[in-house]
């Protein structure tokens, strides 16, 4: 295992000597450094693990020591480095002042072995913690991505890295489909909140007996069934993020209760009487217009003012086409990982055929479409045919009374005698009608027309 670096930074050599003795005894890898300059000059060149940094190394500077200095600037070039300080006994107050700058923890002098090596494995456990930390975000943040070309998305990622850098309430509007907690979960990740807890909630599942426990949590025996404690979704939060998702499907007495927590920050599990602080942040989502809900009287207007602070609107897929290829990259690449299956390719016509669709489903009829052709399709192209069963199937011509009507009840007569006649070869069919497979099966889909099932 390579060595962990230490630098020692102190104007007193004899006591550098010694401290770096004693470090390498235990298996350290000891820089030292004799003034401010120095000091931070090998701190920016070297990758070091941790810093002992002298708080004064001019006594004629006590009341403006340099080591206060030296820490602002380290802790600009690499915050997660534990600095910790050595100071004498005149200098208290100010390494409290260092804790408040970033300092990790101060060592009063003269340094006994024992204390300094006890600090030092602290902060080295510490920042490795954060390192493994910052990693598992890391991988986090790959499987949760927005993907699209399209100025709609290109608008909403610079509102996630906005929204990402305050704490007030995000709505998020859109279908059904489109990536709605998607877009909480980046502005989580993106967010100082990071590394704490995003509890996502479905606000239209909840029972209505089941609010307040479900809410605030509850103390063992608080009532029959209660066997031991439980904490509630705002409690489970706490420094980290909310989602309510569904929030217009929200029960009246689901939006009192939030509301009320979001107005004084504190809840009250069920049999107890001791009221809790929580640092919530809260990022709800609907797929119905809540400002036309809040006017009409179906949602709290208090609470809808109150979650609207900062507003995304995603549009359906089908006002973005630029995404759709996009999005089918990356969901084939996800999809043949997690699943082991065989690449296919879509030829032009089946292409053509999912850029033309209106995907009543948005991006999760596109992503569950891809898995089921990847796993139904027989060969190592994805045609039309493969993908038309899978598809949801267009409005019907009505009964002939406009001119567009009778035309539209003419052409799928004329398309079924067609298909009847070759058999249901899509191919033959569309051949002498003078139009693409990929307008065929949009033609079919439109008209509802069925093949028989003994054929």
């Amino acid at each position: 295992m390579a060595e962990e670096k230490i630098l020692i930074a102190d104007n007193e050599r004899k006591l550098v000597f010694l401290l770096s003795g004693f470090l390498q005894e235990e298996g350290y890898e000891a820089l030292t450094a004799h003034s401010p300059e120095e000091a931070y000059e090998k701190f920016s060149q070297e990758k070091v693990d941790a810093v002992l940094l002298d708080l004064v190394f001019d006594d004629s500077k006590r009341d403006s020591p340099e080591g206060v200095e030296v820490l602002k600037k380290m802790k600009e070039l690499r915050p997660d480095v534990p600095v910790i300080i050595l100071t004498g006994h005149g200098t208290i107050s100010r390494a409290v002042e260092c804790i408040k700058l970033g300092a990790y923890d101060f060592v009063e002098k003269p340094v006994r072995k024992e204390k300094i090596l006890v600090v030092l494995k602290n902060a080295l456990r510490e920042s490795l913690l954060k390192e493994e930390r910052n990693f598992l975000i890391e991988q986090i943040r790959e499987e949760y991505v927005l993907v699209g070309n399209s100025p709609q998305i290109e608008r909403i990622r610079r509102q996630i890295e906005k929204f990402s850098k305050v704490d007030s309430p995000v709505l998020i509007e859109g279908p059904s489909g489109t990536g709605k907690e998607l877009v909480a979960r980046l502005i989580h990740l993106k967010s100082k909140r990071a590394s704490r807890p995003f509890i996502a909630v479905n606000c239209s599942a909840i029972p209505d007996d089941l609010i307040e426990s479900e809410l605030f949590g509850y103390e063992k025996g608080a009532f029959t069934g209660a066997y031991k404690e439980k904490p509630g979704m705002f409690e489970l939060a706490h420094g980290g993020t909310l989602f309510l998702d569904e929030i217009s499907e929200a029960a009246p007495r689901f939006q009192a209760k939030v509301l009320r927590i979001v107005e004084d920050g504190f809840v009250q599990r069920l049999g107890s009487t001791k009221k809790r602080k929580v640092d919530v942040r809260i990022i709800s989502a609907t797929n119905k217009p809540l400002k036309k809900l809040a006017a009409e009287g179906k949602f709290r207007e208090d609470l809808f003012y109150r979650l609207q602070v900062l507003v995304i609107e995603i549009p359906p897929l089908s006002e973005r086409p630029q995404d759709i290829l996009p999005l089918l990259d990356y969901y084939m690449e996800r999809i043949l990982r997690e699943k082991r299956l065989e690449r296919k390719k879509f030829s032009p016509e089946a292409l053509s055929l999912l850029l033309s669709y209106s995907w009543p489903g948005n991006v999760r009829e596109l992503k569950n479409l891809l898995e089921k052709a990847l796993i139904m399709t027989e060969g190592e192209v994805i045609n039309p045919e493969d993908l038309e069963p899978f598809l949801e199937e267009g409005p019907q011509g009505g009964i002939p009374g406009t001119l567009k009507e009778a035309v539209e009840l003419v052409e799928r007569r004329r398309l079924k005698e067609e298909l009847e006649r070759n058999n249901w070869n899509y191919t033959l069919t569309a051949r002498p009608l003078g139009i693409s497979r990929a307008t065929l099966f949009n033609k079919i889909r439109k008209y509802k027309i069925k093949k028989p099932k003994q054929q």
